[in-house]
């Protein structure tokens, strides 16, 4: 695993770039290393950390197995980070679905800092 490219794209070894961040080693320190972790995490089926970086007010509005549903039906193949301020990440996610389409998800991605520790909490969507 260790010799294994990132799925976010950073060009390190998944080992030392996203899966520290994903197996609880260490707290991601940024809205970014945050959203690029949680790709990294869709792409891994690593749904719980999905989950818990969620922030806990929104937390209700969906679940593990919903989760687990998209990342099962979807391969994804690229990140592209179009804009970062602090506590926003404007990015492009190209994947497949079941079908073989090839779809493009650009979301502007809203966290929150909150008890040391960064949290999803919404997006916009763009087509």
């Amino acid at each position: 695993m260790e010799n294994k490219k990132c799925p976010c794209g950073s060009g390190d070894s998944f080992y030392d770039c996203c899966d520290r961040f994903i197996s609880g080693d260490l707290l991601p320190e940024t809205a970014l290393d945050l959203m690029k972790s949680r790709y990294s995490a869709y792409a891994m089926k690593e749904v719980n950390y999905i989950f818990e970086t969620t922030h806990p007010s929104v937390q209700h509005l969906t679940s593990l197995e919903n989760i687990k549903d998209w990342a099962n039906e979807t391969t994804l193949l690229k990140l592209e980070i179009i804009a970062e301020k602090e506590n926003i990440v404007e990015f492009k996610a190209t994947y497949k679905d079941l079908k073989g389409g090839e779809h493009v998800h650009h979301e502007r991605s809203n966290f929150h800092f909150d008890n040391n520790k960064w949290y999803y909490v919404d997006g916009n969507y763009y087509d």
